[in-house]
């Protein structure tokens, strides 16, 4: 059954060369820390990334979309890294679709449906994650 580490797997797999990644796990040593320390060969770009995984959307489209383990101290953590570095993310799958929203957008999430997850976020793919250079990452935009 996929999960949140099967997500870092596949992300980790499709970014190979282009990065240098580390799954970083605190447990209630540092709470809220993001999932992902990260560093772009090509620009020595550094940052972080919280993953977050859910099998399936709501059943209805217009329901908010709730991601359990989503914590008021990863959003701040996310928040005071992004003001102070720029290059903070939180990437989200969803089934096969996967939206990737940064420190300011990811304050939001957990109370948007489906549309409006699309509307509120940096990038999204559907059905399918695309890197062929993964831009955001690099730029903070």
């Amino acid at each position: 059954m996929p999960k949140e580490s099967t997500f870092w797997g596949e992300l980790r797999k499709k970014c190979k060369g282009r990065w240098l990644a580390t799954r970083i796990e605190t447990g209630d040593v540092a709470v809220g820390v993001a999932d992902v320390a990260y560093c772009i060969y090509q620009t020595r770009t550094r940052g972080w990334i919280e993953l977050k995984y859910l099998k399936s959307y709501p059943k209805r489209e217009s329901t908010a979309i709730r991601i359990p383990h989503y914590t008021s101290e990863q959003k701040l953590f996310l928040w005071k890294e992004g003001e102070a570095a720029g290059f903070v993310w939180l990437f989200v799958k969803i089934k096969n679709d996967y939206y990737l929203f940064d420190h300011k957008q990811a304050q939001k999430v957990g109370g948007l449906n489906k549309k409006e997850m699309a509307a509120h976020c940096t990038n999204y793919w559907i059905g399918h994650l695309y890197v062929a250079d993964f831009i955001e990452l690099i730029s903070g935009c």
